[in-house]
C-alpha cells in the first residue's frame, strides 16, 4: 500500500482521492478474491459484447473490414480495369471460413468497446498501492498511450490499407492474374496491419519514456538520428506482415515522423540525468596526474611551480614533470664533450714576497719608556754637572 494516510468520510468508511481511489488495508487473500471478481467483471463484459456484435451486427461489421478492399478496388481502376466486379474478388474457400471471419472481427469489436471497462477494473486494482505521483504518471501514460494507439489504428485503416491493397491489386493485374482473395486471410491481414500502426505508434512515448529515465539523452537521439532512421525501416520490415518494400515504406515513413515528435517532447521533460551520471557519478577527463608525491604537497595549477613560499618564481624556472636528471659519477664525463679543463692552481710566493691578494704584515711599536707613562717626553733629559 502507498504510504499515505486513510481519509474517512462521517460513517467512517474510507473516502476516495480526487482518483475516486480508497487506501484501505486489506490481507493477501482478500486482494486474491478482489482480483478474481474484477477478472469476472472483464470476462464478462466481454462475452455480452461479443454475442451483441455476433447477433446483431455482424453484417455491418463485415462491411466496416471489408472498407478498404472496396476503396482500394475502385481506386486502382474499378471493373473497367480488373474485367470482374468487387463482388467476385472475395471468396471463403472453406465452408468455415466466413463463420471463423464474423467470429473473429466480431471479437475484436468487442476487445475494442470494452477496453475502457478493462482498463478501469485493471486501473482499480492497482492504484490503490501507488502513490499520488504515481497515479498521476500513470493516467499520463495511458492516456497518451492509448491516444496514440487509436491515431495509429485509424491511420493504418484509412490510409495505409486503402494504398497497400491498391498496390497489391495493381501488381497482380500487371501480370494478367485475376485477383481471388480468401476473406479470412484478408481479414487477418488488415487486422494485423491496424494492430501493428497502432503498437508503432506509441514510438514518441517510448523515446520520452528513455529520455525521462536517462537511458537515451536528448543529446544522444539526436547525435544518432541517422542511426536512428535505419533501424527503424530494418524494424519495420521485420514487422510488416509482408515481404514488400512497399508496406516497409507505408510503416517506416510514420514511424520517422514520429521519432522526430518524440525527440522534440523529450528535450523540453525534465528527467533524471543519465543512468551513467546516477549510478557512477559524472564522468571527468581523465589527466596525467603531476603532482609530487607525500602528505601536504602544494596543489598543482597549469602554469605553476612547485616552490616553497620563501621562493621565487623567478629564479627557479617551472616545472615541466619530468624528473631532475641524475648527476654523472666523479672523474666522468657526458658522452661526446671534451674533458674539462681543471681550473689554475695559484703558483707559491716567492722569498720576501708576500702571497697575493693578502694585505702586508703591520711593524711592532717600540716599547715607551717609564717617564713616558709619567707624562713627560722623550726630550726632557737633565743635564749632566
Amino acid at each position: 500500500m502507498a504510504d499515505e494516510e486513510v481519509v474517512s468520510g462521517e460513517a467512517g468508511q474510507p473516502k476516495g482521492d480526487e482518483f475516486g481511489i480508497n487506501q484501505k488495508r486489506m490481507p493477501f487473500t482478500a486482494h486474491l478474491v478482489e482480483l478474481r471478481w474484477r477478472i469476472l467483471i472483464c470476462v464478462a463484459v466481454l462475452a455480452v459484447l461479443f454475442l451483441v456484435f455476433f447477433v446483431g451486427f455482424s453484417e455491418r461489421l463485415f462491411g466496416w473490414m471489408t472498407l478498404p478492399v472496396r476503396q482500394a478496388y475502385y481506386r486502382t481502376g474499378g471493373e473497367a480495369k480488373y474485367h470482374f466486379k468487387y463482388e467476385e474478388m472475395l471468396q471463403a474457400l472453406t465452408p468455415m471460413a466466413m463463420f471463423v471471419s464474423a467470429a473473429y472481427f466480431c471479437f475484436v469489436g468487442a476487445l475494442v468497446v470494452a477496453a475502457p471497462v478493462i482498463v478501469y477494473e485493471f486501473w482499480a486494482f492497482v492504484a490503490p498501492g501507488l502513490k499520488r505521483k504515481e497515479r498521476l504518471a500513470v493516467t499520463k501514460v495511458v492516456g497518451s498511450g492509448s491516444l496514440l494507439f487509436f491515431l495509429g489504428a485509424a491511420f493504418a485503416y484509412f490510409v495505409a490499407l486503402p494504398v497497400m491493397l491498391g498496390f497489391f491489386l495493381d501488381y497482380t493485374a500487371r501480370f494478367g492474374v485475376t485477383s481471388r482473395w480468401n476473406i479470412a486471410d484478408v481479414i487477418d491481414f488488415e487486422t494485423m496491419i491496424i494492430l501493428v500502426f497502432g503498437l508503432c505508434f506509441e514510438m514518441p512515448l517510448v523515446v520520452v519514456a528513455l529520455a525521462f529515465l536517462g537511458i537515451l539523452p536528448p543529446a544522444i537521439l539526436a547525435k544518432k538520428r541517422r542511426h536512428a532512421i535505419v533501424v527503424i525501416f530494418v524494424l519495420a520490415g521485420i514487422i510488416t506482415p509482408t515481404p514488400d518494400p512497399f508496406s516497409q515504406i507505408c510503416l517506416a515513413v510514420p514511424l520517422v515522423i514520429l521519432y522526430e515528435i518524440g525527440y522534440q517532447v523529450a528535450k523540453r521533460v525534465k528527467g533524471r540525468g543519465t543512468l551513467w551520471d546516477r549510478w557512477y557519478g559524472p564522468v571527468e577527463p581523465e589527466t596525467p596526474s603531476t603532482e609530487p608525491s607525500g602528505e601536504g604537497a602544494p596543489a598543482y595549477t597549469e602554469g605553476s611551480s612547485y616552490l616553497p613560499d620563501t621562493a621565487s618564481q623567478s629564479d627557479v624556472a617551472p616545472w615541466d614533470g619530468q624528473p631532475p636528471a641524475e648527476p654523472p659519477p666523479p672523474g666522468t664525463h657526458p658522452v661526446g664533450e671534451s674533458e674539462p679543463t681543471p681550473p689554475d692552481q695559484p703558483s707559491p710566493p716567492e722569498a720576501g714576497q708576500e702571497p697575493a691578494g693578502q694585505p702586508p704584515a703591520e711593524e711592532p711599536e717600540p716599547p715607551q719608556s717609564p717617564r713616558d707613562d709619567a707624562g713627560g717626553t722623550g726630550n726632557d733629559v737633565e743635564p749632566m754637572h
